[in-house]
């Protein structure tokens, strides 16, 4: 996953004022654990298993067994002021569309990076609430994701995500499989 996300490209989203912790209008804002962050950095991604196999649908058969449309990975991530980063992935047998829940996709995870913290190497897993695509646009290259009390535990851990981000994302052209 971490090897993904490097190639993919990270765009500037937000830029504020480090003194004010609550978002304001036209920047991406996001609460976790109750307190205001502003969204720094953030990052979009679906990959298609069947182009990066390069289109051999044997050798994905043979490797994933019938179900490799299944494997098709999707992440997003975001940094906020302060420097806490938070990585999402899942996996989809399409490419991520406008009313996905995607909380409800399969392998659901965070993983985390938290600044003042040795780095876990651990997952958390869905618990309860909702990560939703409420808008895409693709003229503008975009896509919105609103958080509805998400939140993701490890054991006794947990992360409780509210607010809406929007993420550069290029629609690709899929054609269907034959």
């Amino acid at each position: 996953m971490a090897a993904f996300v490097a190639i993919c490209t990270f765009s500037l989203t937000a830029c504020g004022d480090e003194d004010d912790d609550k978002p304001k209008q036209g920047i991406d804002g996001i609460e976790i654990n109750g307190t205001n962050n502003v969204v720094m950095i953030s990052s979009f991604g679906w990959m298609d298993i069947v182009d990066f196999w390069n289109g051999d649908i044997k050798a994905l058969i043979d490797y994933y067994g019938d179900d490799y449309l299944n494997e098709n990975e999707a992440f997003f991530a975001f940094q906020v002021i302060g420097g806490d980063y938070y990585s999402f992935s899942w996996t989809s047998p399409y490419e991520p569309k406008r009313g996905d829940v995607i909380s409800n996709m399969n392998n659901f995870i965070l993983e985390t990076d938290i600044i003042g913290q040795e780095k876990e190497e651990i997952e958390y897993t869905y618990s309860k609430g909702t990560a939703k695509i409420v808008d895409t646009n693709v003229s503008k290259e975009e896509i919105t994701i609103q958080f509805d009390n998400l939140k993701m535990t490890y054991g006794n851990k947990s992360y409780t995500f509210n607010g809406k981000i929007t993420f550069s994302y290029v629609f690709s052209e899929l054609t269907p499989m034959k």
